[in-house]
C-alpha cells in the first residue's frame, strides 16, 4: 500500500508541476478552507497549512485597532464571494477557484498568507527581524495603522516616560506642561499631542538589516 500510493503521489506531483493554474487554484482553495472553513474541513491533497500568532492574546486592545477593522473588513469581503454554508467556507470553494481568473486568486492568495506574518517579541532587540524584512519588502509604514493613544501606550508607562514620549514626538514645549499634571490628565494631553506626529515606540519601528547594533 505505502509502495503504490508513493507512486501515485509522485505521479500527481509531477503531473501538478506541468500545470501552474491548477496549482495556483488548488493551493488558493486549500488555505481558504484552513482560515474560513470549519476545523474538520480535509483540504485538497497539498502538505501545505497555516500558522498565526495569537494578536488578541498579546494585545487585548488589538480588536478595536485599525489593522484589525481592516481585515475583519476582508474576511466578510470574501465571505460574500466564497461558496459558504452556515457562514463558513465549504469545499465548492475547489471549483469555485478552478472557474477564476487568476487576479482574484492572487487577491485571495493574499489575503490567506497575510494571516500567517509572524514576529511577537516577548524583549527587544536592536538587530532586525524577519518582520522587520517583511514589512522593509512590503513597504509597511507602521504609522499609517498605529497611533499612541492612551489604551493602546500612555496609560502603560510611566509619567516620566510619557514626557520624554511627548518631547521626542513633539518638542520640549509640549511636553513642559505634564509634569504637573496627574497621571490621567497627563496621558489625556499627550495623547492629544501627539495627534498625528506618527511618532512611535523602539519596538514598533522598522530596522534596517543594515542597521549597526
Amino acid at each position: 500500500m505505502r509502495q503504490l500510493t508513493a507512486h501515485k503521489v509522485g505521479a500527481v506531483s509531477a503531473d501538478l508541476a506541468s500545470k501552474p493554474a491548477i496549482a495556483l487554484a488548488v493551493l488558493v482553495a486549500q488555505l481558504t478552507q484552513e482560515k474560513l472553513g470549519p476545523g474538520w474541513a480535509r483540504g485538497f491533497g497539498l502538505g501545505i497549512s497555516m500558522r498565526n500568532e495569537a494578536l488578541r492574546t498579546h494585545a487585548p486592545d488589538y480588536d478595536d485597532s485599525k489593522a484589525a477593522n481592516a481585515q475583519d473588513q476582508m474576511r466578510q469581503h470574501w465571505l460574500g464571494i466564497l461558496p459558504t454554508k452556515d457562514g463558513q467556507v465549504t469545499p465548492e470553494v475547489l471549483p469555485w477557484a478552478l472557474a477564476q481568473d487568476q487576479q482574484i486568486l492572487l487577491d485571495l492568495l493574499a489575503y490567506c498568507i497575510a494571516g500567517t506574518v509572524q514576529g511577537i517579541q516577548t524583549q527587544d532587540t536592536k538587530h532586525a527581524t524577519p518582520l522587520d524584512a517583511l514589512a522593509t519588502t512590503a513597504e509597511t509604514d507602521i504609522a499609517d495603522w498605529w497611533a499612541p493613544t492612551g489604551e493602546s501606550f500612555l496609560a502603560h508607562v510611566s509619567k516620566g516616560m510619557i514626557t520624554q514620549v511627548v518631547t521626542e514626538g513633539v518638542g520640549a514645549d509640549a511636553a513642559l506642561a505634564l509634569g504637573a499634571m496627574k497621571k490621567g490628565a497627563a496621558v489625556e494631553a499627550a495623547e492629544k499631542a501627539l495627534a498625528g506626529s506618527r511618532w512611535l515606540p523602539e519596538p514598533m519601528r522598522i530596522k534596517l538589516a543594515s542597521q549597526a547594533e
